[in-house]
């Protein structure tokens, strides 16, 4: 990639036109229109009998690197965001349990069913962690007991 280009496309490096100015998903959807053009040219190509030439090959391999890379990245961002939301969950669900021990009653059992529904949560989110990751994510409670 070139400096001061936080986009590239094709196999010579070429800049999304205005990109430095452009937003994020305006930067993705020149990308997105020039590889849907790239795709399309090769599809003409291949229709009409042409060989894949050596070049071709390469920039393949390239946009398939490309391609890991990215998937990679939002495979991580998935992970984290999951992970995040999880102690979100239980952090709400250890509030829940602390105003269910000084509000009356009535309140108590609410907050109570609010701080299940937050482990719920938080559970789910750490099965879709392990399903995601193959690691199995320890859901610590904040409270084992009721109150």
């Amino acid at each position: 990639m070139q400096r001061g280009c936080p986009l590239t496309i094709g196999a010579d490096s070429r800049c999304v036109p205005g990109d430095e100015e452009a937003s994020a998903p305006t930067r993705r959807g020149a990308l997105a229109a020039t590889r849907a053009s790239q795709l399309r040219r090769r599809l003409i190509e291949l229709a009409g009998g042409c060989a894949p030439t050596p070049a071709a090959a390469v920039f393949a391999q390239q946009c398939a690197q490309q391609a890991v890379g990215r998937a990679a990245v939002a495979h991580q961002s998935a992970l984290s965001r999951h992970d995040e939301t999880r102690r979100v969950h239980l952090r709400a669900a250890a509030a829940h349990e602390q105003a269910a021990i000084v509000s009356h009653c009535l309140d108590s059992d609410r907050h109570q069913e609010a701080a299940e529904r937050h482990r719920d949560a938080a559970a789910q989110h750490a099965a879709i962690i392990a399903s995601l990751s193959g690691r199995v994510v320890p859901l610590i409670r904040p409270s084992a007991t009721r109150h």
